[in-house]
């Protein structure tokens, strides 16, 4: 159980970046800091999703609390604020969009920073399970308040309870509500919320198109409609994002609390009849128990934590009505790269297989021209995007991972007609120029211009990772495709194919990627010009089931990914040694790309390099162990930055601070699957 006392708390960096996560399994989400002060433009209360699990909006920002004690008002939130005026912070906005994506540009960031409150020092102490827990103390006043979030609802309950009260003392709440994406930022002139309804314990608010509920067990509320100006927003400066919000307030909820009490607030898009809020407490709480009771098979706490993390990426998809996996949060949807990686480890060795068969349909259901999308629309959820190469080939890993796992090869003989479309258009060639060269038959993707690998930033017209042609993980995951493609056919007593194809890979491949000079594979080949970038794809060739290198030259690239990329929290994108290595990330939209895949360290690609690990030094004990030991670093990590779950990206150098998506589903998905397959 993570606990933050105020011992190790005040004035502590973990007060503006440890942030903690809800979710409610449609992709809507409640997300803040510890010291309740929202740094990001993603953080609040609630953010619903209104077309599962896309179109997502913040509706609720905060609940702001004031205890009223002996004539004096004490802040138990804690706000930044910036003081510009209304100008002034459109000028900023319009300013730092200019220089998102211009190299030679820095946006000034005008700044007037302001504390508003000093709640965070109240803050007794913070718990995280089974959800988001605070207890303050203030006067020798204790309250501690609850949040969570039902599944399957748009709603957002926090709970109260008045632990030790004192007489003649009221807590005043006020609502900070907004309607926008949560990309987006508001300004006051944005804001059109307007009051339908209220009573004595009913708010009904119109958003525009949507409605807000706002329900209350205890309280006055007295009217007073007005705006909280200028919320900054310090991690979206350090991303160079735009950084400031306005949000509307309906007035305000004053509660006696002289006598202990329990009370709830309900935030919702749904109109409810009860308030059973006990109940949603207790399923919620028996369902996280069932999750760990049904897919658990260990009593490693480690593991059960990321279990419980691993629930939080597979949501709804509202247009098929089946499952599919958010690639993280809070910004990501739907990928089918990320999907189809983080699938065996979410799903396969969780033992959910229906829910992984699902997934699986959904990106099947949706093939064209040989390809499953890259991308679903981030607010249709429908129209797909076909820009990648490696997505569709990894399809053919999580179908014959699925099948080890489940033995349901009915499904398998369902889905074949479309592993034979897919291996046919590749042949022949598809969009993207994704075409196998027929001379040695290697897979070209891409052109100047045009990124369709995972190491796909891309900056305005800046390519920052140039790798179409020949890459060394495409061309090993080709291998895989067709070889699984073939062991699907053994098993449904069909006849093997493109045994040609195969033998002239595996004739060519060790020939043209082998540099010698530096014991490791070229990372690229385009025009037969090749790239000597250490970077760690070529880790797949080692970890996929068909390997195309012999076990000498295996454990030398195994040894020297592990000399030159290795972190404690994931493999350097890039060498160190080399001129283009960018060792920190941040800054602005385009300086962050160029540094997404030149040095950062990605999580999920420890995966890979484990199994590789584990393959080169015969699953020894002694080779498991270290392996084991490689795990610590994600114990403490689980405790900071994303509280719970495992973050997208680390700094290339020390101390590798966490960076990117505070939850990102193939960094928990790959830890948990190398576990269930090899350590447990």
């Amino acid at each position: 159980m993570a606990i933050y006392s105020t011992e190790n708390f005040h004035n502590n960096v973990n007060m503006l970046r440890d942030e903690w996560l809800i979710t409610n399994g449609l992709g809507s989400y409640a997300s803040s800091t510890i010291a309740g002060i929202n740094t990001r433009k993603y953080h609040g209360l609630l953010l619903s999703s209104f077309n599962p699990p896309v179109d997502r909006r913040l509706m609720v920002s905060k609940l702001d609390e004031k205890i009223i004690f002996s004539g004096n008002k004490y802040d138990l939130a804690t706000n930044l604020i910036n003081d510009l005026s209304l100008e002034e912070r459109k000028a900023n906005i319009n300013e730092i969009k200019a220089a998102a994506f211009n190299i030679n540009k820095d946006a000034v960031m005008k700044t007037n920073i302001k504390y508003q409150g000093e709640g965070y020092k109240y803050l007794l102490c913070f718990e995280n399970e089974p959800f988001p827990t605070f207890t303050y103390l203030i006067k020798g006043i204790m309250i501690q308040k609850s949040i969570y979030m039902p599944y399957q609802k748009n709603t957002t309950v926090v709970k109260y309870k008045v632990l030790e009260a004192k007489e003649n003392t009221k807590l005043e709440l006020i609502p900070l509500l907004n309607y926008r994406s949560h990309h987006e930022e508001s300004l006051l002139t944005n804001l059109k919320i307007n009051i339908i309804h209220s009573s004595d314990h009913f708010l009904k608010i119109d958003m525009d198109n949507h409605q807000l509920n706002i329900y209350w067990t205890e309280g006055k509320f007295q009217k007073k409609e007005g705006y909280f100006m200028g919320m900054y927003y310090p991690f979206e400066t350090y991303r160079g994002e735009t950084n400031l919000d306005d949000h509307y307030i309906p007035g305000s909820i004053t509660v006696d609390i002289s006598k202990n009490k329990e009370f709830v607030f309900v935030f919702s898009t749904e109109d409810i009849n009860t308030l059973d809020y006990q109940s949603w407490e207790n399923n919620l709480i028996c369902r996280q128990k069932d999750l760990l009771h049904k897919y658990a098979k260990t009593n490693n706490d480690f593991i059960n934590k990321l279990i419980l993390a691993a629930d939080s990426f597979i949501v709804d998809r509202k247009s098929t009505n089946k499952k599919t996996i958010l690639a993280g949060y809070p910004w990501f949807t739907d990928w089918g790269r990320d999907t189809m990686i983080s699938l065996p480890g979410l799903t396969l060795a969780t033992v959910r297989y229906e829910e992984a068969k699902e997934i699986l349909s959904t990106f099947a259901v949706n093939l064209k021209d040989g390809l499953i999308p890259n991308v679903f629309d981030d607010y249709s959820g429908e129209a797909a995007h076909y820009n990648t190469v490696d997505a569709t080939l990894w399809f053919f890993y999580a179908l014959k991972k699925y099948l080890d796992y489940t033995k349901d090869i009915d499904f398998i003989m369902e889905i074949y007609p479309k592993l034979e479309e897919i291996i046919e258009h590749h042949k022949k060639g598809t969009k993207y120029n994704i075409k196998m060269d027929p001379k040695d038959g290697l897979l070209i993707a891409g052109d100047k211009g045009i990124q369709l690998t995972w190491m796909d930033a891309k900056a305005g017209d800046w390519v920052v990772t140039p790798r179409y042609g020949k890459a060394v993980e495409i061309n090993a995951l080709w291998y895989n495709a067709l070889k699984i493609f073939n062991e699907l056919s053994n098993k449904l007593a069909k006849p093997e194919s493109n045994l040609d194809i195969i033998t002239s890979i595996e004739e060519n491949f060790p020939v043209k990627f082998w540099y010698e000079d530096g014991q490791y594979l070229y990372d690229v080949i385009n025009e037969d010009k090749p790239d000597r970038s250490l970077r760690p794809n070529q880790v797949f060739v080692v970890s996929l089931p068909y390997s195309l290198l012999n076990q000498e030259k295996e454990k030398a690239v195994i040894y020297k990914v592990y000399k030159e990329l290795y972190t404690p929290v994931g493999l350097r994108s890039l060498a160190p040694s080399d001129e283009k290595y960018i060792g920190t990330y941040g800054g602005k939209r385009i300086i962050r790309d160029g540094a997404y895949h030149q040095g950062t360290a990605w999580a999920w690609l420890l995966g890979a390099f484990f199994e590789g690990y584990l393959k080169v030094n015969n699953y020894s004990p002694e080779a498991k162990n270290r392996v084991i030991n490689m795990y610590k670093p994600f114990i403490e990590h689980l405790n900071h930055y994303g509280l719970g779950n495992i973050s997208e990206i680390f700094d290339g150098d020390f101390p590798h601070e966490p960076r990117g998506c505070s939850a990102q589903a193939w960094s928990v998905a790959e830890l948990l699957r190398i576990y269930y397959e090899y350590l447990s």
